[in-house]
């Protein structure tokens, strides 16, 4: 069938195209925007069918086998006069309707909880508009399709398909995707979230939405879009190539296999660091060249998580290039070993902008598909973990990773998506749920010291999962500690007020001398001027301009802005005129633990000493045991190395870009090992002590060393003020500070580590007195 013309129309910025056709015995108008054979029938109030049925029958007596009584030589006229009567029929029908909204695909309900539908995608060339019809079928039918995993982008921006006569919205990024991923001659059978659920009907979401990690689990294969081709994926790519070749060289146990590579991870802990005399190749490879592609925004969303991990088989596609997941998941990982999470990463330069939040997501992607050894499979564990993540719909900080929980059962209605109910509900409903689950006060843990962007009412009590402020700074409990001595939890819900929650436990201790935070003084290398502006006396409008950068550009909590000259006083009477101005932060922040330790005396007996290290070190290793006994050497080693700092009997030549790694301690934290400018000329012995004392530092960097009224030492939240209770409360594992507040209730500031308290030592006490803490 040949075409005869073609009529392309431009409105709301689609491109809308007509194209006639002849066919016996009359002639065919097929367009994007109607299709004048079929389409008759649907909207006969838009086509003049009168006009329409005296076209056809004069066409088809055109082509009849009778005597036309006219003359011969006129005959060869009436064909081309029909036609030309019909083309312009079709053009104007196409013209008056090009600007008429095309009907909204009406969904056809789901019958059976386990049926989905998959997307057909019709054969069609680059420049052609979208068409696909979809079919039901059921999960437990193995069907054959493919995933897509993408990235939704702005809602409010949207592009149309064309899906059984009718339309259906999505954004540009899925848009351009099935324009690449569509054959020019055959169907392809897909699976897509906007057009696959009925997004318009909120039950219907609640229902597909658990079902989601089955259906990228049973796909032949997931399909990641990251977007159309770009030339810096090519520069990307290079240098990954790159790096696994330098790995393979230089590190003995590296695999470019992802089960062998993770499996043997697993079983190390940690692989080899690359010795140094080999960092020179590596820092020549720019890696900063990686930062296009892992700033993709895929590689930052929660959805993605699931959607990769339970996925079979999955291919990056960027335009018409596709990469195995492979190629990019074990370099990237071991590049955030090597580099992100060590010392010996500074020498590598990188800018103030890489993307440190999406190596570590891909590293964590790696390590819960391939790690032999479960971790953090708890919705609980997977939420806090993931809260980096970014999604669309804040809901999703939950929901979205449903399908990889360990314990949630297909009939839990207490995590069951809800669409309908408002975010600050579904939080709640978490808390109370996570309380249940896990038989603790976990779940109190997870508050943040200030928030930032969060619009939520939410009481102290149940974590905001969508604010900045603290993200990727909540340590978890040490699954060893029983302050409560393993009491489950006695709580109520007030009748009256639903966001208050009645606690069992008992005061133990005030909040009395406090430190200065490793991240305050962070903050104060980092804007030096700030603090310095802020102490001679600025204006009220100078304030809300910085305040205003504070927030937005750094995404810094503003109460660390009112820090910043507090910090800076501390600094001045703790450093001397020979202290390294770039080991200020180092110095400020022992000096200050000491100096509440000593409780201002300067003396501490032996006693006193020892509580002090163990403190520091919150009585265990990293890996989370006892802390034994030649910790106290290497505390006292690197307590004596600061003070030499302090004195000028060490000289240590300044970082070469320290920007770099305000940078890190100030986007990362318990995550990362490293946690501060490591001093150049040290032995091979003191690298390997620093290194593992900032690694505390970074684990506390948001706490304040503390001493309490019975001179007890510890670590409190940061916005924890003098005077705040230290309480045990039944179900937790640490004690936690608490506010009074108005009409005999309480604010949650956040959990401590109190020296002698974290076993169940207060549990044995006589003299105190069980209550019910209110908290709001």
């Amino acid at each position: 069938m040949s075409s005869l013309l073609t009529v392309r129309s431009t409105s709301n910025g689609i491109l809308r195209e007509a194209r006639l056709y002849r066919c016996q015995p009359f002639v065919v108008a097929r367009s994007d925007r109607i299709r004048l054979t079929r389409g008759l029938r649907r909207r006969p109030a838009r086509v003049d069918r009168p006009q329409l049925q005296s076209i056809r029958t004069k066409v088809t007596s055109e082509g009849a086998d009778h005597e036309d009584p006219t003359p011969k030589q006129h005959n060869r006229w009436r064909l081309p006069v029909a036609l030309i009567a019909v083309i312009g029929t079709s053009v104007f029908a196409y013209l008056r309707f090009a600007d008429q909204d095309d009907p909204q695909y009406e969904y056809r309900p789901l019958e059976n909880p386990n049926e989905i539908r998959v997307l057909v995608l019709e054969p069609g060339r680059e420049d052609e508009s979208v068409r696909c019809y979809l079919k039901h079928v059921t999960l437990s039918s193995k069907p054959h399709y493919e995933a897509i995993s993408y990235v939704w982008g702005d809602p409010n921006v949207t592009e149309k398909i064309f899906c059984s006569g009718g339309t259906i919205s999505i954004t540009p990024n899925l848009h351009k995707a099935l324009q690449q991923l569509r054959d020019e001659k055959s169907e392809r059978v897909l699976w897509a979230d906007a057009v696959c659920i009925n997004q318009a009907d909120l039950q219907e979401k609640n229902v597909q939405v658990p079902l989601m990690g089955a259906i990228y689990s049973q796909a032949d294969k997931v399909l990641i879009w990251l977007g159309p081709r770009h030339p810096k994926l090519e520069e990307a790519l290079k240098v990954l190539r790159k790096l696994d070749s330098f790995f393979k060289r230089n590190i003995r146990d590296y695999s470019s296999d992802p089960s062998t590579y993770f499996k043997r991870r697993a079983r190390l802990n940690s692989l080899p660091p690359i010795p140094r005399k080999y960092m020179k190749e590596l820092e020549e490879l720019d890696c900063d060249k990686l930062a296009w592609l892992l700033n993709l925004p895929w590689f930052s969303r929660i959805w993605t998580t699931q959607e990769y991990i339970r996925a079979q088989n999955a291919d990056f596609v960027c335009g018409d290039i596709v990469i195995p997941f492979n190629k990019i998941l074990v370099p990237v990982s071991e590049f955030y070993t090597q580099v992100i999470a060590s010392p010996i990463g500074k020498m590598i330069n990188l800018s103030s902008r890489f993307p440190l939040d999406e190596v570590w997501a891909i590293k964590e992607l790696g390590m819960r598909r391939f790690s032999p050894i479960p971790s953090h499979a708890s919705l609980f564990n997977l939420v806090r973990v993931n809260n980096i993540r970014n999604c669309t719909n804040p809901r999703d900080k939950i929901y979205g990773l449903l399908g990889l929980a360990s314990d949630v059962s297909a009939d839990d209605r207490d995590v069951s998506p809800r669409y309908d109910e408002s975010v600050e509900q579904v939080f709640r409903r978490f808390a109370l749920w996570c309380i249940k689950q896990t038989n603790s006060l976990d779940i109190f843990s997870s508050v943040r010291d200030y928030k930032v962007f969060s619009t939520l009412s939410l009481p102290s009590w149940i974590p905001d999962w969508t604010d900045v402020g603290g993200k990727r700074d909540i340590t978890p409990p040490n699954p060893n500690h029983r302050a409560s001595g393993g009491a489950r939890p006695q709580y109520t819900i007030s009748e009256t007020d639903e966001n208050t929650i009645s606690v069992k436990g008992f005061v133990i201790d005030k909040v009395d001398l406090l430190a200065v935070s490793y991240y305050q003084l962070t903050l104060l290398e980092c804007f030096m001027n700030y603090a310095r502006s802020l102490e001679a006396g600025v204006t009220q409008k100078e304030k809300e301009k910085m305040l205003e950068f504070w927030k937005y550009s750094e995404k810094i909590a503003p109460q660390y802005l009112d820090g910043l000259v507090p910090a800076l006083q501390l600094a001045r009477r703790h450093i001397k005129p020979t202290t390294p101005f770039h080991m200020m932060k180092e110095v400020t922040f022992i000096e200050s633990c000491k100096e509440v330790a000593a409780r201002g005396t300067g003396i501490m007996s032996r006693e006193r000493h020892e509580e002090f290290w163990r403190t520091l070190l919150c009585n265990k290793l990293v890996e989370g045991e006892p802390a034994p006994r030649w910790a106290k050497w290497m505390v006292d080693e690197h307590l004596h190395f600061v003070d030499s700092l302090r004195n000028g009997k060490r000289i240590v030549s300044e970082d070469d870009n320290p920007g770099q790694q305000v940078s890190l301690i100030m986007r990362w934290g318990t995550n990362v090992p490293h946690a501060g400018p490591l001093p150049q000329q040290l032995s091979e012995k003191e690298e390997h002590r620093w290194r593992i004392m900032v690694t505390y530092w970074a684990e506390s960097r948001r706490k304040r060393f503390c001493c309490t009224v019975e001179h007890r030492l510890g670590w409190v939240p940061d916005p924890a003020k003098p005077g705040d209770l230290i309480c045990i409360l039944y179900g937790g594992r640490t004690p936690y500070v608490l506010r009074p507040s108005v009409n005999g209730r309480y604010k949650l500031i956040g959990p401590a580590y109190v020296h002698g308290l974290m076993y169940g030592e207060a549990m044995k006490m006589k003299d105190v007195v069980e209550e019910d803490f209110a908290i709001h």
